[in-house]
Formats: C-alpha cells, structure tokens, sequence
C-alpha cells in the first residue's frame, strides 16, 4: 500500500492516497515504531479532498494541526503542486490550506481560557514540598512553576504525577522561564498545548517573547512560536521521510 512518512517537530505522520480508510494497517515506521498518526487522503465532492486521521490506537488525535502540516509538505514538496489553496474536509467542515513555498507552514492556536481547580501543596519523605495548580483546559493538566527545569529531577517528576493523578490530573507540566521558555511533561499533553498552557497561566513579566518567532523547549525540543492578540502561532519542522 502506498504510504508517505513525514516528521512534523519529530512526530510521524503516514498519509495514505487510498479509498478506504479501513485498509489502513498498522506497519512499522522509522525507529521501528508505528506511525503515530496515519491520515487517509480521499476524494470529495465538495471540496478538493477529503481527510480522515486517527492515532496509533484508532482514535482521532487531540492535535488536529499535524495532519495538515504533513499535508503541506505532500502537495508542496512531494507532488509538487503550485502556490495555491486546498479545500480540505475534516467531519462536517471544509478548511482552507494554503501552499506556499516561500512561506514556512504555520499554525494558530487560541490562547482560549482555563479553569482553575484547585492548588495543592505535595509533601514528600524527603522534606520537599511542591507547589502545584491543576487547571481544566479543556483536559485537566497540573503545572508547577520552577526556576530551571533542567535541575528538576525526572523521578520526582514521575512521582509527582503519581500522587496528582488522584486529583484527576491527565498530565503534568513543570514550567520555567528566563531567556527561554521551558516545559517538562509527563502524561497525555500535546507540546503545543503545554506551551498554550504555560503562557496562559503564568504569563511571565521576566519572559519578553520577540515581535518575531521565539522558541521553547518541551522535554528538550524546541518548537517556534510567535505571540499576537489573535493567539500563539506555532511554525513547526516539517521533514520527508519516505
């Protein structure tokens, strides 16, 4: 079956030019693993083509941008379509993607809102207490503000998570910031979600993002963003695989 692998921010995607997306099997790919996200490409009748995606267990992603990152880097480098705009049906909605050769393929997300549920302070044997804020956005994640997450421990970051989850914390992040912005997480969080988080919560006074893009680092790889009124663009690396 034909398949075309790509690497959006080291994430693979496998888009498939196929009829049905039932004829998707699991198959191995790069780093021996399956791939994580596997889009069928079908035709339409309304607009150019239409898209079903599902992760790696069958389910639809909760990070609905990467298909179409994947997306552009096909049509633009692989096919080598034109600059030009697709018409793209996702369920009962048609997106617009743009090809742009010239122009690095972005994102937007809004910066929405959040619902703080609770603060709880975690006592461990050792004598360290952590304070921690668990948030609603939309799934519920726990966050700790530190000064440098490169000196925080990563079994203490597990054990953390551990006596959160009974708060119903999906996932942890423990944020810092400085010169630069950055998250470690452990459960079910996408990147760009940690880092909407992360500004959205603890909008720093010590963290001057640039007019231009910027960048953070989420569990030691950095992702590109640029802050306006209209949300957080995310710029991600968009690679070919096979």
């Amino acid at each position: 079956m034909t398949k075309y692998t790509f690497s959006v921010d080291g994430i693979p995607v496998a888009i498939y030019p196929i009829l049905d997306p039932r004829l998707m099997e699991p198959e191995p790919s790069f780093d021996g693993d399956k791939s994580a996200i596997k889009v069928a490409l079908l035709s339409d009748t309304e607009a150019d083509f239409r898209i079903e995606y599902f992760d790696k267990n069958n389910s639809p992603p909760r990070e609905p941008h990467l298909p179409f990152a994947a997306l552009s880097c096909f049509f633009s480098r692989v096919k080598g379509y034109p600059d030009m705009s697709l018409d793209i049906a996702v369920g009962d909605k048609i997106t617009g993607l743009i090809l742009n050769k010239a122009k690095e393929y972005n994102f937007l997300v809004n910066s929405g809102k959040c619902k703080n549920i609770c603060a709880k302070t975690v006592d461990f044997l050792d004598g360290v207490s952590v304070d921690c804020n668990i948030f609603e956005a939309p799934s519920v994640c726990a966050t700790v503000l530190c000064s440098d997450t490169e000196c925080f421990c990563a079994e203490r970051l597990r054990l953390l998570f551990d006596r959160l989850r009974p708060c119903g914390a999906e996932s942890l992040a423990v944020i810092s910031f400085g010169n630069k912005l950055r998250i470690l997480t452990v459960g079910y969080i996408s990147p760009y979600e940690a880092v909407r988080l992360a500004l959205l919560q603890y909008p720093p006074e010590s963290f001057e993002a640039p007019l231009g893009v910027t960048a953070a680092s989420v569990n030691g790889r950095p992702y590109k963003f640029s802050i306006s009124r209209r949300g957080i663009t995310f710029y991600p690396e968009i690679k070919y695989i096979s």
